[in-house]
């Protein structure tokens, strides 16, 4: 084995290597000690209101004051190796858009329009191409989403700038990730001052030494805050998950903390004193994390791989869901492993996507008029604060949204 293999190695297992080790003892201690514990700020109970997971008019409202003011995820750039390559890009509500691979170091978004006529310009869902050629009128665009050629240009004395070239959506890249700008040129918009907060834990997972193994999508009938709600605590763990992940999943113990907007839950698995006494390097594969980029996007770092999962809301009582599985590749050598561990955490995904639908129809039958959250889970009652603050940014009628 070359040095450079060992290095890579080495490299998968200390995914987040700075960030657990500071809880590895502490965790171990509490095991020992047969504690259960949750390391978070009293906080006290959180009402939501029923009428936030299935009003189509407050839907109607999260789309108009809340996902034009937030960068909104695209897709990742593992989708795409090579100059030419492209993807494209369908979410319910959002122009339809193509992903462009324009040079090493730069990926470009288009919307996936022709500006000849209006007709949707690429079909396939991926692929590599030097031109783009519409269906409708063979109109054809470099992948750089400038105009070649106009099919008989003749008929055309002249050409508009504004029909030269695909209109171009405002994208910034960042953790490995392509992420739409928001637009409104009142808003004083930084990427940068947005992951701010969670930039050192999220660049510390180094997605740039990653491989997209596969992806999954999924259209869950319920509303896109259920399903978040969900991947922020681990509270329901040792019930709904008591024969997937509740066997190792140490669900009663684990860290609570937020980065600004963000969030983040750790916890370790049931073996981990036992594993550290005998191969200290291998934190990371004893521990599991789940970050929270507001407000819809979710990172896990499991013991085998990372995913990206993604929650676009389509109506009030659906959203689409699609989840990207990515190993190191220092793990090329285990990958079959890693493909287990992601199959693993694959059916633990379908429990909780099961419970929730069926959650959501319950909530749209009860009479209740509110769901109630304790410590345990605190990131959620954070999430709604947080969306209450952007709905109403001067603090008025707070309430409506809480």
């Amino acid at each position: 084995m070359s040095d450079t293999t060992v290095r890579l190695l080495d490299g998968g297992e200390g995914v987040l290597n700075n960030v657990f080790s500071p809880y590895a003892d502490y965790f171990i201690d509490m095991l020992s000690q047969r504690n259960s514990f949750i390391a978070t700020e009293p906080v006290g109970i959180y009402e939501s209101q029923v009428k936030h997971y299935i009003c189509q008019d407050y839907f109607n409202d999260e789309q108009k004051d809340l996902w034009k003011k937030i960068p909104q995820f695209i897709a990742p750039i593992q989708a795409l190796e090579n100059i030419g390559d492209f993807i494209t890009v369908d979410y319910q509500g959002r122009v339809p858009m193509i992903v462009s691979k324009v040079d090493n170091d730069r990926c470009t978004v288009f919307e996936n329009v022709c500006p000849h006529r209006g007709a949707r310009l690429e079909n396939h869902t991926e692929g590599c191409k030097k031109a783009f050629v519409c269906p409708y009128h063979s109109w054809s665009f470099s992948h750089q989403g400038h105009l070649i050629a106009a099919r008989w240009r003749e008929a055309f004395p002249e050409i508009p700038d504004q029909y030269r070239s695909l209109n171009s959506i405002s994208a910034q890249q960042r953790f490995g990730m392509l992420w739409q700008i928001p637009s409104d040129p009142k808003l004083d918009f930084s990427l940068d001052n947005w992951f701010a907060a969670i930039e050192d834990q999220i660049s510390a997972i180094d997605f740039e030494q990653h491989q997209l193994l596969n992806s999954r999508e999924r259209m869950v009938q319920a509303n896109w805050k259920l399903l978040i709600e969900n991947f922020i605590e681990y509270y329901h763990v040792q019930s709904l998950h008591r024969k997937s992940l509740a066997p190792t999943l140490n669900g009663q113990l684990y860290s609570l903390d937020s980065f600004a907007q963000h969030g983040r839950i750790l916890t370790p698995l049931k073996n981990l004193a036992q594993v550290l006494q005998q191969t200290p390097h291998k934190i990371r594969r004893e521990m599991v994390a789940t970050y929270l980029l507001f407000p819809n996007v979710i990172i896990g770092v499991q013991p085998y791989h990372v995913f990206v999962s993604f929650y676009h809301p389509v109506s009030a009582n659906q959203t689409w869901s699609k989840t990207f599985n990515f190993i190191h590749k220092g793990d090329e050598e285990i990958k079959e492993v890693c493909q287990l561990d992601v199959e693993y955490l694959a059916e633990a995904l379908e429990e909780d996507y099961e419970a929730i639908e069926q959650v959501q129809k319950n909530l749209e039958t009860t009479s209740a008029p509110s769901l109630l959250y304790g410590e345990a889970e605190s990131l959620i009652s954070q999430l709604h604060r947080n969306l209450a603050a952007i709905f109403h940014p001067n603090g008025r009628e707070a309430n409506r949204h809480e």
